[in-house]
Formats: C-alpha cells, structure tokens, sequence
C-alpha cells in the first residue's frame, strides 16, 4: 500500500499526520509511506526525525492587506497543483491523506480530480481554511468535535474519529519516563510556547524563570519555539540567569522528546492547541492553560474551556499573563499532588484513545 500524507506549517498539523503514518505502518509494515511538505514549515525537520521521506512543493498564505507577497502567493497558486500533479505521477499512491496547513490543499486537489480516495482530518472545533475548501472535493473528513459538522456542508461523508495521538504519549509511564531523565526527586514542570513561539508566553516566562530559578523545588523545562529561541536566551542571560548556576532549569528551542516529557511533567503550562489538549488528556496530566486569542474563531479558548468546565485545567487569559500570576498557579499545584492527580483524572476522562484505530478504519473504508 503506498500512503501521501500532506500537512504542514505547525507542530499542529504534522504530529497528527506522523500520529496517522506510524498506525498504518504497525497494520502495515511493508507499507510505503511518504510525506509532502514545504520549506516553510517545520516539517522539514520534524519529518525526517521520525524516519519518513518528505517532498516539497511550493505553496503559502495569503496576507491580509495588499503587498508583493500576495502576488508571489497567488502564482504559487498555480505551481503547486502542478507540482502536486508531477508527485502523483511519480509515487502512484492508493489513498492521500491532509491534516491541514496550505500544502494540503494542491495534493488533495489534484488526488481527488484523478480519482485517487483522498481524506483529510480536521483537528480544530472550527474547521481551518482547507478543510473547508477541500470538503466538498475529498471522499472523508474526519472531524475531532461534533460541533464541525454544520460547518461543513455539502461533504460526501463525515466520520468523528477524535485527534490522533502518536502512540508512545498513550503507553509511556511516568515513572520510567523520570527515571530515564533522571528527575526522580522533585516535580517536573513543563512549559511551551507553541512551535514557532508565542512572544507574550515567551516573555512571562523569563520573569517567571528568574523569580524561581533560585528555590531549586523543582525541575523546569521550558521550550521557547523556533522564533523564540532566537532572542530567549540572551534575555535570560541579560535578566541575571544562567544555566550552568541553575542547571534544575533547561531551555530549549523545541521538545523532540515530548512523549517522555509530558508523561514525566507533574504540571503542564502551555497553549491550548487541539492536539496538545489530546495530548496532555490521554496523559491525564493537570494544565495551566493561556489560549492563543489570535486564532480563527478564538477555537482555543473553546478547547479549554472544554478542560477548565471539569476541573482538568486552569485558565489564564494572556491578557492577564505575569510572571507572578505563572508563580502562584503553578507554586499552588506543586505544593499539592493530590489536586494535581484529581485534575488529571479529569483530564483523562475526556481522552480518545481508540482515535488512532478509528482514522484507520475510515481511511481502509475508502480504498478501492
């Protein structure tokens, strides 16, 4: 069986394609399975780490106002489904999967025009630009909310499937996970600031990191993005910190390892991002949670209130973001493990863990 997953940009969009490629592999060994990407995105590296080939086309967004890089957009327009045309001739693939991100669209154009079964997956509560533009051309959208579904009209078929979750966050144990990092003695806190890099989490942080460097009570890994990174650290170093006095602290610019880490973490701090959400339930791991307000149809305050409403997570609005206000909630869920295992028990009762089988199924029920 030959598979062609297309998703890209964010983090967002290619951990649930590899969630997908590495399911079909285990039903599949000798399946071929390769991804199509572009430069602009992250899963140029992220691709290649977990062992599958990546090909490139040329395809990007448009800005909201007039400038010449609209008129670059609309040319590669044009070029990527021919592009996308010349990848489908050369792999020949059985089915086309998207996750989302521009570089879904071209290749699930072009597989649907040529009649090869295609299918997307939708992660979001509000569905993304292309998805909605692809719904009424691919044979299946794979929703992760029943709220979706009024929002795609005139689909050849919806199937609720839930978020797809790479299957080393379900079965990896928090205790070998801290015993490999070697952080038996004290909590685990772990921060990110999305893949590219959110400057306004970015920015607490560092307040955050140089008020609690010095307590030594826990372990704190915090991961700035790809954009972060360029100007974290020096800040940190401006601000008084460093990392060879306080090695309890580690900052990165990505977390590869995030299976090991999120069963490891005690408490989680980060955005609320549909499949980390997922992430963090099938883990059942108590969050502090700062949606992102500059999203489509303000879809992460949604995801996590879905949390918050049970009690698996706390809220804070990044409008009212400090490096005290990160201090309190989080020296208040460190001082009290009991609360931390309820709040992930919560969590954990909004998990889909059989997700992974479920997009299986659906992507063998379209195959000819």
């Amino acid at each position: 069986m030959k598979v062609l997953m297309a998703g890209g940009g964010t983090a967002g969009h290619i951990n649930p394609a590899i969630a997908i490629a590495k399911h079909i592999r285990s039903k599949h060994p000798d399946a071929e399975i390769r991804f199509v990407g572009t430069h602009r995105g992250m899963e140029e590296d992220l691709v290649p780490k977990e062992g599958f080939r990546i090909d490139f086309i040329d395809i990007r967004g448009f800005k909201r106002k007039l400038t010449l890089y609209n008129v670059g957009s609309v040319k590669a327009v044009f070029t990527s489904q021919r592009e996308a045309a010349e990848l489908l001739d050369d792999f020949g693939p059985d089915v086309v999967i998207g996750t989302g991100g521009y570089v879904s669209w071209p290749v699930l154009h072009m597989a649907a025009k040529r009649g090869i079964p295609t299918a997307i997956h939708e992660q979001n509560a509000f569905p993304g630009l292309t998805t909605r533009l692809l719904s009424k051309e691919v044979d299946v959208v794979m929703i992760s909310f029943d709220a979706v579904r009024p929002k795609l009209k005139k689909c050849r078929r919806i199937v609720l499937t839930g978020n797809p979750i790479r299957e080393e966050i379900i079965f990896t144990s928090s205790a070998r996970a801290k015993e490999e990092l070697g952080m038996t003695d004290k909590p685990i806190l772990l921060s990110f600031a999305g893949s590219l890099g959110a400057r306004v989490m970015n920015e607490n942080f560092i307040s955050f990191i140089t008020k609690t460097c010095a307590d030594r009570k826990f372990y704190h890994i915090h991961a700035t993005g790809t954009r972060g990174y360029l100007w974290v650290p020096d800040k940190l170093k401006e601000a008084g910190f460093s990392a060879e006095e306080y090695p309890d602290v580690q900052v990165r610019e990505y977390i590869y390892n995030m299976p090991q880490l999120l069963a490891a973490a005690d408490v989680v701090v980060c955005r609320a991002g549909a499949i980390t959400l997922s992430e963090i339930a099938a883990q059942g791991k108590c969050a502090v949670l700062v949606p992102s307000p500059n999203v489509t149809n303000d879809h992460q305050n949604y995801n996590a209130r879905a949390f918050s409403d049970i009690g698996a997570a706390k809220i804070i609005n990044e409008s009212d973001l400090s490096g005290d206000l990160l201090k309190r909630e989080i020296y208040a869920l460190l001082d009290a493990p009991e609360k931390r295992l309820e709040m992930g028990r919560r969590a954990q009762s909004l998990a889909v863990l059989d997700s992974n089988e479920r997009i299986y199924e659906t992507i063998k029920s379209i195959l000819k």
